[in-house]
């Protein structure tokens, strides 16, 4: 995690990657008129803006593999760069098939690179409070999305389509800043120093090959995990049923009646909801009694109730705002659990590979869904069939959601360890001072009470060799920060070499009449806070005194004290 000072740089420059990239989408349709009035080709033109808006989801895996091959900053910058020349071209072409490819495809490239840079960046540097974090992350869409298609306009009614083309590349490139300040997260820092170590300096053909072997097997070990796949499928089904509201919602309450002001005006208030609902499903969601999972499967259920009720929502103009506020309130928070759920089925270091699995599927869910919709319409001659299909896909992304934490929680049940019934005896320091002994510290009770740090050290290895002691500080840093860095191996030496001096002969029981011992445990819960090495409150006085006891048991052991 980035430092306390520096992570509030990582949240701004996050956020203002999802305002500069991936809510370009969005504007796909105000460009659209635009380039009807040049091209008169009606199926190409729309083509066209399809690709463009899916690109930022469907590039998912090749933003990935940039990820994985070097790092969240480089992802980024390429979006910042491919966004300039995409663009910038755009402004040069004349012809509509090159569009395709400088409009559509480079410029819809870099998008996809800032979705994904962004996303992975904000897991690695807050695997802890991603859900929150994330929630605020997210709302740079929805600035975009209200402030892009105002902008776009005013930038097509000044200078024409090709020049707005220009000035949306330079906008883009803005995105290049905020790589910069995207600080490498330790888990990158840790992947980059191993490279280093086994010699890839150069990148070669081979590596290249390395690197996509490498990605491939990534991906082959994502898509083998069944709560991952169901997890991707309900996204899936949720990006189906979303497009397809989306798009015949204005056109089904503007025959219902309602002018087209209010029908148009419907998606930029669900804006507004959705901004509201993804900060408060954040904090939400970072709840341990309520969780992501709960909300990522409950949200799309009331979606679809809310559907079933669309028309009577279609006769007066508040009631058409409100369907519109309230289908964004219950629909943003989709996109911030994401995160948080993904890296609960995954690795940290499959990170990547998994988000960009998961954009992929909303891509396809984007490309596939107004279709299929616009068929059922053709074939029903109503709108309401169609809301039924968008519905149906909500209550399905409930139900695979569902299957996927039930599979999820229930391989984590089968991989959790026995834990072994401690044997030996609590230290008298650990337990005086919540008995009320006279006498005793009232240090010993102050533990640590912020992060979740499991303690699995079995009784029988409490009288056991020097070795105790660094494993059960490497488990209690891969606990709270994930793998051990240089900089954490380096730090361990100096605090064991730090307990070493102040154990056992140092430490007479002189202070607060405790004995050697004693103190030796009081210095220990000392030194983890000033680490921020915590406890969580409901397990402090138990698991986690009883963490403290066996390195201080190995402690004392190894200075060639008795033990208890």
């Amino acid at each position: 995690m980035a430092g306390k000072g520096y992570s509030y740089v990582v949240v701004v420059s996050a956020l203002m990657m999802k305002f500069l990239g991936p809510s370009l989408s969005y504007v796909a349709g105000v460009y659209h008129v635009a380039l009807m009035e040049q091209y008169e080709h009606v199926e190409v033109v729309a083509w066209l803006g399809s690709i463009f808006a899916c690109m930022f989801d469907l590039t998912g895996p090749v933003a990935s593999l940039v990820i994985n091959s070097y790092d969240c900053r480089t992802c980024v910058l390429l979006s910042g760069v491919l966004g300039m020349l995409g663009f910038g071209a755009s402004f040069f072409t004349r012809d509509i098939r090159l569009l395709f490819i400088s409009y559509a495809l480079v410029a819809g490239l870099g998008t996809g690179f800032a979705q994904g840079g962004c996303m992975v960046s904000i897991g690695y540097h807050f695997p802890k409070t991603s859900s929150i974090v994330s929630g605020l992350v997210t709302c740079g869409t929805g600035l975009g999305v209200m402030i892009h298609p105002v902008l776009i306009q005013h930038l097509l009614s000044q200078y024409g389509l090709h020049g707005a083309f220009l000035l949306n590349g330079g906008v883009m490139f803005n995105l290049c800043i905020c790589a910069m300040l995207l600080q490498p997260s330790p888990f990158e820092t840790q992947r980059k120093n191993e490279r280093l170590q086994t010699g890839r300096k150069r990148v070669s053909c081979r590596q290249i090959v390395q690197h996509l072997r490498e990605n491939g097997v990534q991906f082959f070990t994502v898509l083998t995990n069944t709560s991952f796949v169901m997890l991707a499928f309900s996204y899936l089904c949720f990006s189906i049923s979303i497009s397809t509201l989306y798009l015949y919602l204005p056109d089904f309450f503007y025959k219902s009646g309602a002018s087209l002001q209010d029908s148009s005006l419907v998606v930029s208030v669900s804006g507004t909801g959705s901004m509201i609902s993804r900060i408060l499903v954040g904090f939400a969601a970072n709840d341990t009694s309520i969780g992501s999972a709960v909300l990522y499967n409950c949200l799309p259920s009331l979606v679809a109730t809310l559907i079933l009720f669309l028309p009577l929502f279609s006769l007066s103009s508040v009631r058409i705002l409100a369907f519109g506020f309230l289908t964004g309130l219950y629909t943003g928070g989709q996109f911030v659990c994401l995160l948080p759920l993904v890296l609960d089925t995954v690795d940290v270091k499959m990170l990547a590979s998994g988000i960009g699995i998961m954009s992929f599927s909303y891509g396809i869910g984007t490309l596939i869904g107004p279709p299929i919709a616009g068929l059922i319409y053709v074939k029903s001659g109503q709108y309401f069939a169609v809301f039924i299909f968008s519905a149906s896909m909500m209550f399905l992304t409930t139900a695979s959601g569902f299957c996927s934490t039930v599979l999820r929680r229930s391989k984590e049940s089968r991989s959790r360890p026995t834990e072994a019934t401690p044997e030996a005896e609590p230290l008298e320091a650990n337990m005086g001072c919540c008995l009320g002994t006279s006498g005793a510290s009232q240090r010993c009770c102050q533990l640590p009470t912020r992060a979740s740090v499991p303690c699995r050290p079995g009784a029988e290895c409490v009288h056991s060799t020097p070795l105790l002691v660094i494993w059960s500080y490497l488990e209690l840093r891969r606990s709270c920060d994930g793998p051990l860095t240089a900089d954490e191996a380096a730090m361990f030496k100096c605090d064991i070499g730090f307990l070493w001096q102040h154990s056992g002969v140092h430490l007479c029981g002189v202070n607060d009449g405790l004995n050697g011992k004693d103190e030796m445990f009081n210095l220990l819960i000392d030194r983890f806070t000033e680490m921020e090495a915590d406890f969580p409150k409901s397990t402090a006085d138990t698991d986690g005194a009883y963490f403290v006891q066996v390195l201080c048991n190995a402690l004392w052991y190894v200075t060639s004290h008795e033990t208890i």
